[in-house]
């Protein structure tokens, strides 16, 4: 789940130097401060080597993604409607 934008994981993660894994950035963002929700969200991330800020912030992006499908109705799931009054 992601609990913390991308912009908001940036903050907390000057100084980093790239290539960088998920432990790596986590372990910045603790050092710059971060909160838990900044945190979680980085530790929701694939543990791959990210070259750049952006493929962290692009791989955050598919995470929110990811979990607003997970959220979506399924289509085969009727909606019940209220009854309406006479």
């Amino acid at each position: 789940m992601i609990a913390a934008s991308p912009s908001e994981v940036q903050q907390f993660l000057g100084g980093v130097d790239y290539p960088s894994r998920r432990d790596d950035l986590v372990d910045a963002a603790r050092s710059n401060g971060a909160d838990e929700s900044v945190i979680n969200t980085l530790q929701a991330l694939p543990d791959d080597d990210f070259q750049t800020a952006t493929d962290v912030s692009e791989a955050l992006g598919d995470l929110a993604d990811a979990s607003w499908h997970d959220k979506s109705i399924d289509p085969s799931t009727p909606i019940e409607l209220p009854d309406e009054e006479e």
